[in-house]
């Protein structure tokens, strides 16, 4: 199956003379056996069939070249299907790994204590500092959280976006306003993990 068509002719063309050899011969023999209308000499009738051998050789070496094409063509073909879909699968498989090596690089233990650590640092009467820290680790949860879902209930989107406009909210004030019109039935409505957002 890994041969090259450079490789694998010298080792079917063997094959095929031997097998169209003894085709044209088998077919040469039942043709003779036939009793002809008219009577030939002896030295015609071997020529004819000599020509006829001849004619009946190319015939099937053709026949059986062409068949030969087709055949390793078609596998060829199949076999390269295979490989282009295992290369892909392979593609998609290391592609999920590295996102799994970036997720597990970003150590939620580690980002979520240095926030807090921050947090703590910020004195108690800057609220709106604080209150963004705190805001900006809600959002970082539902992001890591979100990976290991393919749906969430929209009620539950929208905690997060609620979480992203208030942080918005600290940094456009009074010039960020936001309307909107949603019906109860819809928050139960599974959506992909952050396409409101």
């Amino acid at each position: 199956r890994s041969r090259s068509w450079a490789s694998l002719l010298p080792r079917i063309f063997p094959w095929i003379l031997s097998t169209a050899l003894a085709q044209a011969g088998l077919l040469i023999w039942f043709v003779v056996r036939i009793p002809e209308s008219e009577p030939l000499d002896h030295a015609s009738a071997r020529d004819n069939e000599v020509l006829l051998y001849v004619d009946t050789l190319n015939v099937t070496l053709a026949l059986l070249f062409i068949w030969s094409g087709f055949y390793f063509g078609l596998r060829y073909y199949r076999h390269y299907q295979t490989a282009q879909l295992d290369r892909l699968r392979l593609d998609a498989a290391v592609k999920d790994a590295e996102l799994r090596a970036l997720k597990a690089q970003l150590n939620p233990h580690f980002l979520f204590n240095s926030l807090n650590i921050l947090r703590a640092l910020i004195p108690q009467n800057l609220a709106q500092p604080r209150e963004a820290l705190t805001l900006l680790a809600d959002l970082l949860r539902a992001s890591l959280n979100s990976g290991h879902e393919e749906t969430i209930p929209l009620a539950r989107e929208l905690e997060t976006v609620d979480n992203y406009l208030a942080l918005e909210h600290l940094r456009f004030e009074d010039r960020l306003t936001v309307h909107r019109t949603i019906e109860s039935a819809a928050l139960a409505w599974p959506v992909p993990p952050f396409l409101v957002q």
